[in-house]
C-alpha cells in the first residue's frame, strides 16, 4: 500500500474494500475468480461477467464508505456507525457505474446491461422481482453527491474510461432507459415473449458467480486442492456383498450390471431403478465415480460429485456409509474429499488435519467446495430456483458436477414438468450430469439411459399391504394393532407431532424400548439412534416420512 502525503491525489490503491484489505487487490481477485468459475460457455457472457466482477465493489470508493471503514481498521466501530447506513451504500453506486460503462464505452446492449446492474447491484441482497423493483433508481441526487466524491483518477488505475460529470449527468437518462424493466407487459413489447430459461440462467450464472467469488475473497478462504479419487480402489473396497442367499446374489449381479454399462458423455440424464434394498446408494456412486473418471480422461476437467436425497436421516446414514468407504480406500476423508451439507449440519472444514475459522468454513461449506457433496434434494432445488442471496451463490457450482438424485420419487408431480424441461436445458449449460436412483419409477426425465434392468423386480413380491382408508385416531389404531414378538416394526406417521403422540402411546402398550427418529431429534442424538439401528439393536421404531 503506497504512502499518501497530505498534498498528494489519493491513490486508488490506499483505498480498502474490507479492514486490512486493498480495494484494487480485492477487485482483481474477484475478477480472476470469476474468469474461472463462470459455469456458462458463452464467451459474451463471460466477458460480461468478468467486467461485472471489475465493478461490483467499484462504489466503496466514495468518500463515505472510506471513512467507514478506516474508522473500523482503527478499532472504532461505534464512531463507524455513526456515519447512516444510506451513505455507506456502494452497490447502487458500484452498478450505476457498471451500466454507463456498459452502454458507452463497450456499446452493450440494453438488456445485458440492466442484468450486470442487477447482478452487482444486488450482490449483497437479493432481486426478488426484477420487473417491480430493479427498474427504478431511487434518490438521484443524494447518489450524484456519492458518485461526486470518486475520483477520476481512481479509474485510470484500473484503465477504464469513466469521466464521473458524465455518469452524475447521466442518472436521468438512465432512469429513463430502465423504464420498459419496471413492466413485465412493457419488457415482452420490447424484447417479446420469453420462450426458454435462457435469461434466467444468464442471470444467475453471473450473480452467483460474482456472489462466491467476493465472499470467497472477502473470508481469505484460498482455493482448495482437490484430492484425487481412484476409481478402483474404491469399487475395490466397496466390492463385499456377501452371497449367503439368493438375493445377496441378485444383489451383485444388478450391481455388476449396471458398472458394466458404458458411458456416454452425449447423454446427460441416467436412471437406477432397482427394488429397495439393493444396494443403489454404492453402485449409483460407484457409475458416478466411473463418470468422473471417464471426463477426466476424454476432457481434461474435473466434475465434482453432489448426492441429494430427500431425508436428513437417511443422509446422515448415506454419508457415514460414503465416507467410511472412502476411508478404507484412500486413508482420508477429510471436507476436501467429502461433504455434508443441509440446514441442520454442522458448519465445519477440515482440511489436511487442520480446522478452518468459521467464516471460512461457512464460505466453503455453503459454497460446496469438496469433490463429492451430500445435500438435500431442498438444498439441490433450492440452488436451481433460490430465494436469498446464500441459495444464489450455489447456481454456479452446479457447474462441471455429476448429481445423484435419490429417491426422486419423493418430488411432488406437480412440479416434475418444470423439473423436466429446466433441467434438460440447465445440465446442457452448466455441462452437468443426472443419475436419479429410485425402486418407483416416476415419469419425471423420460428421456433417461436406464442403467439397470427390470427382471431384479421378478420374484420380489415381499410386501403385503392392507389399505385401509376409514378416518380413525392413533387410539383407534392402537386399539386393533395385534404385535408379534418375533418381528419387528416401523410405523411411519405424516407429522412430527403425530408422530410423538403416537410413541408416547405406543411406549405404554410394549414392553420393551421404542426408538424414535424426526426431525425434532438433535442431529447429535439421531447419528447415534441411526447406529443403534443399524446394528440391529432397535425393535420397534417410531419415525415421520
Amino acid at each position: 500500500m503506497s504512502s499518501v502525503s497530505k498534498s498528494s491525489v489519493k491513490t486508488y490503491t490506499c483505498l480498502a474494500s474490507h479492514p486490512n484489505k486493498c480495494l484494487k487487490e480485492h477487485l482483481s481477485n474477484v475478477e480472476k475468480t470469476v474468469e474461472v468459475i463462470f459455469p456458462l460457455q458463452n464467451k459474451k457472457l463471460k466477458k460480461l461477467a468478468v467486467l461485472s466482477a471489475k465493478f461490483h465493489d467499484l462504489g466503496k470508493a466514495n468518500l463515505h464508505f472510506q471513512k467507514y471503514i478506516k474508522l473500523v481498521q482503527e478499532g472504532r466501530e461505534y464512531e463507524a456507525l455513526k456515519i447512516p447506513s444510506d451513505k455507506r451504500k456502494h452497490a447502487i453506486i458500484s452498478a450505476v457505474l457498471l451500466y454507463w460503462y456498459l452502454k458507452n464505452i463497450k456499446h452493450t446492449d440494453t438488456l445485458s446491461s440492466f442484468l450486470s446492474f442487477v447482478a452487482v447491484k444486488r450482490h449483497h441482497s437479493f432481486p426478488e422481482d426484477v420487473f417491480e423493483d430493479e427498474g427504478t433508481i431511487e434518490n438521484i441526487e443524494f447518489l450524484q453527491e456519492q458518485l461526486g466524491s470518486i475520483s477520476d483518477k481512481i479509474f485510470a488505475e484500473l484503465n477504464l474510461n469513466i469521466p464521473i460529470s458524465e455518469v452524475k449527468d447521466s442518472l436521468g437518462i438512465i432512469q429513463k432507459e430502465f423504464k420498459v424493466f419496471r413492466s413485465l407487459k412493457r419488457f415482452k413489447q420490447k424484447f417479446g415473449e420469453v420462450k426458454d430459461f435462457s435469461l434466467y440462467i444468464n442471470f444467475l450464472s453471473t450473480y452467483s458467480s460474482i456472489l462466491f467469488a467476493d465472499r470467497r475473497d472477502a473470508t481469505g478462504a484460498r482455493e482448495i486442492e482437490i484430492p484425487n479419487i481412484p476409481y478402483d480402489k474404491v469399487e475395490e473396497v466397496v466390492d463385499t456383498i456377501p452371497e449367503s442367499s439368493p438375493l445377496d446374489r441378485k444383489r451383485k449381479e444388478a450391481k455388476e450390471l449396471v458398472l458394466s454399462r458404458e458411458f456416454n458423455p452425449d447423454e446427460r440424464i441416467y436412471s437406477i431403478n432397482l427394488p429397495t434394498g439393493f444396494g443403489k446408494t454404492l453402485t449409483g456412486f460407484l457409475y458416478a465415480l466411473k463418470m468422473k473418471n471417464a471426463l477426466k480422461e476424454k476432457r481434461k476437467e474435473n466434475f465434482r460429485i453432489i448426492y441429494a436425497l430427500p431425508f436428513l436421516s437417511i443422509i446422515d446414514q448415506n454419508f457415514e456409509v460414503l465416507k467410511e468407504k472412502l476411508t478404507k480406500a484412500l486413508g482420508i476423508t477429510d471436507s476436501r474429499l467429502i461433504l455434508k451439507h443441509h440446514h441442520l449440519s454442522d458448519v465445519s472444514y477440515t482440511t489436511e488435519g487442520e480446522n478452518l475459522s468459521l467464516d471460512i468454513a461457512k464460505t466453503l461449506t455453503e459454497g460446496w467446495e469438496s469433490e463429492i457433496v451430500v445435500t438435500t434434494l431442498v438444498q439441490l432445488f433450492n440452488a436451481i430456483f433460490p430465494k436469498n442471496r446464500t441459495q444464489a451463490l450455489r447456481f454456479s457450482r452446479l457447474s462441471k458436477t455429476i448429481i445423484i438424485l435419490d429417491e426422486i420419487q419423493t418430488i411432488p408431480a406437480e412440479y416434475w414438468r418444470l423439473l423436466e424441461t429446466l433441467t434438460e436445458e440447465l445440465s446442457k449449460k452448466l455441462d452437468f450430469y443426472i443419475i436419479f436412483m429410485t425402486a418407483t419409477k416416476p415419469q419425471i426425465f423420460k428421456k433417461s439411459v436406464e442403467l439397470a434392468d427390470k427382471r431384479f423386480f421378478v420374484g420380489l413380491n415381499r410386501y403385503n399391504i392392507d389399505v385401509n382408508l376409514e378416518e380413525q385416531t392413533i387410539e383407534d389404531f392402537l386399539s386393533t394393532l395385534k404385535i408379534d414378538e418375533g418381528k419387528s416394526y416401523l410405523f411411519i406417521l405424516n407429522t412430527i407431532r403425530s408422530s410423538q403422540e403416537f410413541y408416547k402411546k405406543f411406549c405404554k402398550i410394549v414392553n420393551e424400548k421404542v426408538e424414535y427418529i424426526s426431525r425434532a431429534v438433535t442431529p447429535f442424538e439421531r447419528r447415534a439412534r441411526l447406529k443403534e439401528i443399524k446394528k440391529g439393536k432397535v425393535k420397534y421404531l417410531v419415525s415421520t416420512q
